[in-house]
């Protein structure tokens, strides 16, 4: 099924709360999309997998695509980002390694432990970069395991054709790369549009505070000043009133009086 980019949008802001702010929002957004992504083209390995017989290396990836589901469903209706984010991105730091193994090494399976690559993105983007490097160090650390296991396993399995190996070569790299520009061009996109609307924002504010305000006050304002108390010297103050002022100003119009 194509997605409208309206549809896109509204599954993308399935877990959204009224209390969230625009980066909180964003975060949810970029995440939904990571899991929908993912787990759309888990279908490809899923069925190649299976045609080949090779049925563990198939229900891996089908995991995956199930357990992502379910979380986006339980997302939907409890909001609670954390454990649908901690859940993500185990699942995909730790599923492609257990898929390379399964597969008979880096050769065999195309370099899939490549996909473990989005979990330090997915923890750049939505858990800041303390985290993110524990996490691109989790994933290094799964790369020197899978080189060490990899004599182990490798010719594991020869039910893989040569050209099935390069194809998926390609897919993986094109998958990995194009999967992570497409959520770093989503979140900037967004991140854009909502700095543009928060400069609208400080303009329209800014014009209200000019019609209340002298300019020098409102500088005086904006640069932190709390209290705006000026002193004159030899200042005389005149109260006066016109006769019949008030009852003319009553019939004319707030422009005109």
């Amino acid at each position: 099924m194509k997605l409208r980019p309206r549809r896109l949008r509204d599954l993308t802001r399935i877990g959204a709360i009224p209390q969230d702010g625009p980066e909180e929002a964003l975060h949810k957004e970029v995440l939904v999309l990571a899991a929908v992504v993912m787990a759309s083209l888990a279908v490809i390995w899923v069925v190649s997998y299976g045609l080949l017989g090779l049925y563990l290396s198939a229900a891996i990836p089908l995991t995956y695509q199930l357990v992502s589901v379910a979380n986006l469903t339980v997302f939907a209706k409890t909001k609670r980002c954390r454990l649908f984010r901690a859940s993500e991105l185990w699942l995909s730091l730790v599923l492609p390694f257990l898929l390379q193994l399964s597969l008979g090494g880096f050769i065999s399976s195309s370099g899939v432990i490549l996909w473990s690559f989005t979990a330090p993105l997915g923890a750049l983007l939505f858990l800041g970069r303390r985290s993110a490097t524990r996490w691109f160090a989790a994933f290094l650390a799964l790369i020197v395991l899978a080189a060490l296991l990899d004599p182990i396993v490798a010719d594991k399995t020869d039910q893989i054709p040569q050209w099935v190996i390069v194809a998926f070569f390609v897919n993986n790299i094109l998958g990995v790369t194009g999967t992570s520009y497409l959520l770093l061009w989503y979140f900037v996109r967004e991140r854009d549009r909502a700095a543009v609307m928060i400069a609208a924002e400080r303009e329209r504010s800014e014009r209200l505070l000019l019609n209340v305000l002298p300019a020098p006050i409102a500088d005086r304002l904006k640069a932190g000043e709390a209290v705006i108390a000026d002193g004159a010297a030899d200042v005389g103050v005149l109260f006066a009133d016109i006769v019949g002022f008030t009852p003319l100003s009553a019939q004319l119009a707030p422009k005109a009086s």
